[in-house]
């Protein structure tokens, strides 16, 4: 017990009282007794009697040989306390902290605007948002900015994320190292499925280091090169926009895992076909390449995945961003129910309905419904065409 143990119990109502301000319940707390010498305890006591005597508190005491032990602090009125404390009152502190944004970020997205509005919420209540406080103005408006910085990017821009990072924040580093925080945004306002973690969020929005070479199989040559003989190629992004087939495709197949990818290309894939890895969630570069082969015959575009909610939201992905009619390869509640392991359902995935994809939607939400990795069952060729 010390005068810094009185302060902390003190400071302790006042947090309570700024979280909770239309609380009923006298706030009050016990005292721990620890000990410690003689003037650590007359400094506690002395302090906590200099709140009492301002009637910022009340002390109520032990019985018979206790009767000299404080037993109990109960809060009285919290006013006095801020000056004992040195503590500003939590409404100056958030007046404050509204102008200071408003001022330093004018001109927000609105969607940037209601992430302001939503942290100063959070801070009339004297809680952090996003693991910022009231008292961390810096970092406040550098969060802010990073989110306007995320929901201006141009869908067209394939710069790295270190890149725009610096092009729009003056940081190279700064939009990476709220990685966790943005990711968090992206899905509460539904710029991502819910589901995706931050690696993945960042890339569904196109923030990533470099994109990764997109790994494609069959019939294609790019800048002057003939890669068909090849088992697959990993393209980097220059050559993923010169794209081009030696011949006529047969079927176009995206695969989300790389062990189903390779088995596929070695032991299923015929001749005429062309097959891509997703790479897990696509990045930009993989869904131009993707958007670029099914160009090539609309009528035989397909998807292997893991028959599970993320599997399924990365089939809507592609679909979504080719503008694909784009359907499932081996992913039906058969197969899945054969070889997989039956869970908990979900929610229906609404963006499913109106696409191949929307029995499968509708199984993975039924009390029926089982989750499957892909790689439980042998590739199979897919078909070259036919009616959806």
């Amino acid at each position: 017990m010390s005068e810094a143990a009185a302060r902390a119990l003190l400071a302790d109502f006042l947090d309570r009282v700024e979280r909770q301000p239309e609380r009923q319940r006298r706030v009050m707390s016990r005292p721990n007794v620890a000990p410690g010498s003689l003037e650590e305890r007359e400094a506690f006591e002395g302090l906590l009697k200099r709140a009492r005597n301002l009637r910022a508190i009340d002390l109520e005491y032990g019985r018979g040989d206790a009767g000299h032990l404080i037993e109990r602090v109960v809060l009285r009125d919290p006013a006095p306390l801020y000056d004992l404390l040195g503590r500003r009152p939590l409404a100056d502190r958030l007046a404050e902290a509204r102008d200071g944004l408003v001022a330093a970020l004018p001109g927000l997205a609105p969607e940037v605007a209601a992430e302001r509005d939503n942290m100063l919420s959070y801070w009339a209540t004297a809680r952090s948002y996003l693991g910022v406080g009231i008292d961390h103005a810096e970092e406040a408006v550098e969060l802010l900015r990073v989110f306007e910085a995320v929901f201006r990017r141009d869908p067209d821009d394939t710069s790295d994320l270190r890149t725009y990072s610096r092009q729009a924040t003056g940081n190279s580093k700064l939009i990476e190292s709220h990685r966790s925080q943005i990711a968090a945004w992206l899905r509460r306002i539904g710029r991502v499925p819910d589901d995706l973690d931050d690696a993945e969020a960042m890339i569904a929005v196109g923030l990533e280091k470099f994109p990764p070479h997109v790994l494609i199989a069959g019939p294609v040559q790019a800048l002057g090169a003939d890669f068909g003989a090849l088992p697959y190629v990993g393209l980097p992004p220059p050559a993923v926009r010169a794209l081009s087939p030696t011949r006529p495709v047969r079927s176009v197949l995206t695969v989300e895992n790389l062990a189903s990818f390779n088995r596929h290309v070695t032991e299923a894939r015929q001749r005429g076909d062309v097959v891509i890895y997703t790479g897990g969630y696509p990045s930009r570069v993989a869904l131009q390449a993707m958007a670029t082969a099914f160009s090539w015959n609309p009528d035989a575009c397909y998807h292997w995945g893991d028959i599970d909610r993320h599997g399924l939201h990365i089939a809507l992905r592609i679909a979504v961003a080719t503008g694909a009619a784009l359907r499932p390869h081996l992913m039906d509640a058969g197969l899945a129910r054969a070889h997989g392991t039956e869970v908990r359902p979900k929610p229906l995935v609404s963006a499913a309905a109106g696409t191949a994809f929307a029995t499968l939607a509708e199984f993975l939400a039924s009390p029926s419904a089982c989750h499957m990795e892909q790689e439980e069952i042998a590739p199979e060729p897919t078909p070259a065409q036919g009616p959806l």
